[in-house]
């Protein structure tokens, strides 16, 4: 009887053990490669530019593309198209992401996303993956920490690139740039105004109270004032390196001549076509 007990307790033992391994397959994501550091990323970029020029994501291997997504926010750019369609870039502005075959292509790529990220975050939902809806451009932007997602996406007839949209290359060895090549900050970084510019040198003082820099009279800037103020013309910046809450909009906006600004409105539209963050500000004088 003790022979009997000892061998069914062994057996309920093995049965919870297979049970609780099952679960943990379930939920843990398995074959994730290594991940690159910052600095090994921005090495592989720093060495493409300066190999052929340029630097596309379409080049970087699944694991570089998985690791960016880590070293930010998880955020990836999904460009699709309908299987039967080749390269677009030439007709995007024709497209209508409405029409059936465009949403047909779009609800394929979403299923491929949910069946690999669904292994990862359980509590998934396919209605609400997207972290943004895209009106124009046939892009989706989701959240992706699976490299099984990557790698399917980039092997599919559906896809025309995936990128990581939160990533920023960065100095991370504090040196300066090689061969006088600056990097800029994009106008993310600090924003605060150079008090070390002397009046009359590198600035002139008009009415009223603005700086005027020294390479306006080269353009006869000045000049063009008595001819036209601009009152009542709404002016559209677009800038790659600027962010919608940046502090030098608003009521901080008021360095030289802009002082005589004020932001009537500022939209932010991210426009995904090789992965352009574009921001439009309205301003009026």
């Amino acid at each position: 009887m003790r022979k009997l007990l000892a061998i069914c307790l062994s057996a309920s033992l093995i049965i919870s053990c297979s049970k609780n391994n099952d679960a943990v397959e379930l939920t843990t994501p398995t074959n994730q490669p290594q991940l690159k550091s910052v600095a090994e990323i921005n090495s592989l970029i720093k060495s493409t530019i300066q190999a052929v020029g340029k630097f596309e994501w379409s080049t970087a291997t699944d694991d570089v593309i998985w690791s960016a997504l880590q070293q930010s926010d998880n955020i990836a750019a999904v460009g699709y198209k309908p299987a039967s369609e080749g390269n677009i870039d030439s007709k995007m502005h024709t497209i209508d992401i409405a029409a059936s075959e465009w949403k047909a292509a779009k609800q394929q790529v979403l299923q491929i996303i949910f069946e690999e990220e669904s292994k990862v975050d359980k509590q998934l939902q396919k209605s609400t993956m997207e972290v943004w809806q895209e009106d124009i451009l046939p892009v989706v932007d989701v959240t992706i920490k699976s490299i099984k997602t990557i790698e399917r996406l980039r092997a599919s007839n559906l896809v025309r690139y995936v990128e990581p949209m939160g990533y920023e290359p960065e100095r991370v060895d504090g040196t300066p740039a090689a061969n006088g090549f600056a990097l800029s900050s994009s106008g993310c970084g600090s924003n605060t105004a150079d008090n070390t510019l002397v009046n009359n040198v590198h600035y002139t003082t008009v009415a009223p109270n603005a700086k005027v820099g020294w390479n306006y009279g080269a353009h006869g800037i000045q000049s063009a004032w008595t001819k036209s103020t601009g009152s009542g013309v709404k002016v559209f910046i677009i800038d790659t390196g600027c962010e919608y809450d940046q502090e030098n909009l608003g009521s901080a906006f008021n360095q030289g001549k802009h002082q005589m600004m004020a932001v009537d409105m500022v939209l932010a539209w991210q426009v995904h076509v090789l992965h352009l963050e574009v921001l439009m500000v309205i301003l009026v004088v």
